[in-house]
């Protein structure tokens, strides 16, 4: 809700990828209130409440929830099934489709209700597009946003694709190793583009802390504050 206003509102800009787009409010009802002081020592005495398994605290008799409400924003676009998506998106391997809201199967669809009445603080579209422009042209020769989406497609396929291991004890020591020289390779490369000391062969793994989600993200804040100043 809070990143959906500051787009509304013209406040700022919003990166990352799209939110879960849970946009509903639950109540949730202890089914207790609805069994009578009999049925329950009924219940009690026949064991059918007793489960290894329930947690500690929860309601005795089990709960429902009810939905009740849901979210809108200031400009009457519901936050449910499609959240709230990024003025620049970065890739993720949780895509919204298997891990969001909409995945579930009785999600409430998104509607949309009659605009608030709102004044913007300003229009930032243009400037939004210009930071789009200038990020992807830095993504197209980043090699770090390359292993990104390497990693992504290799978390996809593996959940995609039922993992095969071979049996073979030669052919086990070729994936070990080919996986090794690649993984070197990597950090060697991350290495170098933060002008540090490269991993030789021998030497003990490296400690790599690089965020590049973060280091971009500071990217587009400083060309944010550079177009802002040439306004």
């Amino acid at each position: 809700m809070f990143a959906g206003a500051i787009q509304d509102y013209g406040r700022g800009i919003i990166l990352g990828s799209p939110s879960y787009g849970k946009g509903t409010v639950q109540s949730a009802v202890d089914m207790g209130r609805f069994i009578s002081p009999t049925d329950k020592l009924k219940i009690r005495a026949a064991g059918a409440t007793k489960d290894q398994d329930t947690p500690v605290g929860a309601p005795e008799f089990g709960q429902i929830n009810v939905t009740i409400a849901k979210f809108y924003r200031i400009n009457g676009s519901s936050t449910q099934h499609k959240g709230v998506h990024p003025d620049i998106e970065f890739p993720t391997q949780f895509t919204a489709d298997k891990y969001g809201e909409s995945s579930e199967p009785a999600a409430l669809p998104w509607d949309q209700i009659k605009s608030t009445n709102y004044s913007k603080i300003a229009d930032l579209t243009s400037i939004k597009n210009k930071l789009k422009e200038l990020h992807d042209a830095r993504m197209k020769n980043s090699d770090e946003y390359k292993f990104l989406l390497e990693d992504i497609a290799e978390f996809q396929k593996m959940q995609n694709e039922v993992t095969e291991i071979s049996l073979s004890e030669a052919q086990l020591k070729k994936e070990r190793e080919d996986n090794k020289t690649k993984n070197r390779n990597r950090i060697n490369r991350l290495l170098e583009l933060h002008n540090m000391p490269l991993w030789k062969e021998g030497e003990p793994q490296p400690k790599v802390e690089f965020d590049f989600i973060l280091d971009e993200s500071l990217n587009i804040v400083k060309d944010f504050v550079n177009l802002l100043a040439k306004k």
